[in-house]
């Protein structure tokens, strides 16, 4: 079963302090979970293209601001 993001507000009303504390704690958790698999495909997508050839590398910062600058 699917709710809606205005259900689940409705429904964590009235709720008492330690549920409410414990989701909380629940959804940082899953919400720091989910960024890490975030990172781990950026890794692994950024490793890809570094061994396709798609990424250069810049032996100083002046000219890796010119091609930030330039895309």
């Amino acid at each position: 079963m699917s709710i809606t993001f205005d259900q689940l507000v409705d429904e964590l009303q009235g709720r008492p302090s330690e549920e409410l504390e414990e989701i909380a704690v629940l959804v940082r958790h899953y919400a720091i979970e989910q960024r890490r698999t975030e990172m781990l495909e950026n890794a692994q997508q950024a490793r890809k293209d570094w061994e396709n050839g798609k990424l250069k590398a810049y032996d100083n910062v002046e000219k890796l601001m010119r091609s930030i600058e330039e895309a």
